[in-house]
């Protein structure tokens, strides 16, 4: 897969700067939850899974606002303009991390945060509308898939090594480093070369940006494409929002009690870092199996697809009963196998089926339903943990929810399913077509 990043010199630049910059949002990660349990320790009013569910849909949500005018402004302008700014304006955001330090500063944290990862969606959009013109056709799986075992690298490596640092680095310190991440990732896209945007055959209006009307073409463009189905799978695995706070949750209260019977921050820290990782080690698994196991065709992208969905019901299954935290990684590990296959395989589908005047649009769109599903359900699952004290109960909810999403995701997909299946000749050709 690493040869992708060989035979073409573009994608490689653009696939560098994602690894430097992910790297540093991980490490971010990690310190922003340390200064949060420093400033704000236990909450009285505020339950622990709440309190989870909250950290994630604060992360979260202001992606999902952001995202129409990410895909717009990816669709409109420089894409190389857009990612350099977005990692630019990044550095001073991070660094006024370093301000707050009184509990009563804790509001600016999270106004920090809310910039930060509205930036990110920008960048993000702008990278993955670029991602398909640094590559050949025949690679543009293999980019993906490469991207997407990147991200999981960098959790992994991320979420221990960032925890790590925090020791001999500090807080402030782990900050400081994030904000040089950032202007690493900018200097090596200054030297990316992007071709032209395609001419639109209307102007952009900033009016049109702000009432949504932009983002409305992109979903207008995707239901011309008969992909609405499958551009909504990402946000038919919402309910992993509430197993990902459960995944917390156990690191607390199962993993992370002391002698006393206290969660205890020496033993809570490596246990989140380690389910963490392993989260990362399944996503960066999945695409790879999927890919060798059934094929890259549009038709094999639907079945990675569904079996992932079983493949990580099982593995949330098992997390749900499982007392010891080494086996619990493994499972997280197997449940992200599936969860990998289904992010890659669904971004994919959908990268083949639509115009390049769209693509960042249309990533917004996807992005918009997986942040709002993610967060609802986190927050859903944070609520039911708090009324229950069960994990195996909390999990069991989710399970059922995660059921009928994939039920309703196998009956919306089937005339497309249908459709591959009794024309594979000519409807690949529609597809080259349509690209």
């Amino acid at each position: 897969m690493i040869g992708v990043a060989r035979r073409n010199p573009r994608f490689a630049r653009l696939w560098s700067a994602q690894v430097v910059s992910q790297t540093g949002d991980w490490f971010n990660r990690v310190a922003v939850i340390a200064l949060l349990a420093k400033l704000a320790g236990p909450s009285a009013a505020v339950g622990v899974g709440l309190s989870f569910g909250l950290e994630m849909a604060v992360r979260m949500l202001p992606t999902a606002f952001m995202s129409p005018f990410a895909g717009t402004l990816a669709d409109r302008f420089s894409r190389k303009g857009l990612m350099i700014g977005c990692d630019l304006a990044r550095i001073p955001i991070v660094l006024c991390y370093l301000t707050v330090d009184e509990p009563s500063e804790v509001g600016r944290l999270y106004l920090l945060l809310a910039l930060q990862m509205g930036l990110g969606i920008c960048f993000d959009a702008a990278r993955q509308g670029a991602l398909p013109n640094t590559v050949g056709r025949d690679d543009l799986h293999d980019a993906l898939a490469l991207s997407s075992v990147t991200w999981s690298m960098m959790l992994s490596i991320g979420a221990l090594v960032g925890g790590a640092a925090i020791g001999p680095l500090g807080i402030a310190g782990v900050f400081v480093v994030d904000a040089c991440t950032y202007a690493v990732s900018a200097s090596l896209l200054a030297g990316l070369r992007l071709p032209t945007a395609p001419p639109h055959p209307t102007p952009f209006r900033w009016i049109d940006l702000l009432t949504l009307r932009e983002a409305r073409l992109g979903l207008v463009h995707v239901r011309e494409r008969r992909i609405l189905a499958a551009l909504a799978t990402k946000a038919l695995w919402g309910p992993a929002g509430a197993f990902l706070v459960m995944v917390s949750v156990a690191a607390s209260v199962r993993f992370g009690l002391g002698d006393n019977g206290l969660p205890d921050p020496a033993r809570i820290g490596p246990a989140f870092g380690l389910l963490f990782a392993a989260r990362g080690v399944g996503t960066a698994i999945g695409p790879i199996l999927g890919r060798y196991a059934v094929g890259r065709g549009r038709t094999a992208m639907l079945q990675q697809i569904a079996i992932g969905f079983v493949i990580a019901a099982i593995g949330y299954a098992l997390f749900a009963f499982a007392q010891g935290l080494w086996l619990a990684a493994l499972c997280v590990v197997l449940a992200h196998v599936g969860g990998g296959a289904i992010w890659v395989a669904s971004t994919s589908f959908w990268q083949q089926s639509v115009d390049d005047r769209f693509r960042g649009r249309v990533h917004a769109l996807d992005f918009l339903g997986m942040t709002v599903s993610f967060s609802v359900f986190a927050l859903l699952g944070g609520l039911v943990y708090d009324a229950s004290q069960s994990i195996e109960l909390t999990m069991a909810c989710g399970l059922g929810a995660l059921a009928l999403c994939a039920t309703t995701w196998f009956l919306a997909t089937r005339p497309i399913a249908r459709e591959l299946a009794t024309a594979p000749v000519a409807g690949a050709a529609g597809a080259s077509d349509r690209n």
